[in-house]
């Protein structure tokens, strides 16, 4: 349980208070078997390994100064992350924000695509 606390901090399934001598109460999910088997459905490892697998190895790395040949090394772990994600229905804060750069298509006139970096 002390693991479940300390990374999934913000959840709305079923919810347990967990007080500590001197800490403030923290309200937790409980993650129920149905929610794991769906995630399971939902993401594969082979598909996580296709997708992860198509960037070059030494392209450079993102927000978080990893490239992407060290992902392609935690795949698995990578797997059991992304379904822990979904099962307690919390993304970490960090993967929602992303810096966006317009390029314009020069075939159209005021065209712009976006590019996330």
């Amino acid at each position: 349980m002390e693991l479940y606390i300390v990374h999934f901090p913000v959840s709305a399934v079923e919810e347990v208070t967990v007080e500590e001598q001197g800490q403030p109460k923290l309200t937790v999910c409980v993650a129920h078997r149905e929610d794991w088997e769906l995630s399971k459905m939902v993401t594969k490892q082979f598909k996580i390994r296709w997708s992860i697998c198509t960037f070059k190895l030494f392209k450079s790395a993102g927000a978080d100064g990893i490239l992407p040949a060290l992902l392609q090394l935690l795949i698995t772990h990578l797997c059991y992350i992304f379904r822990a994600c979904l099962t307690e229905r919390y993304i970490p804060k960090e993967w929602r924000q992303v810096k966006l750069r317009f390029i314009l298509e020069p075939e159209k006139a005021k065209a712009f695509r976006p590019t996330s970096s």
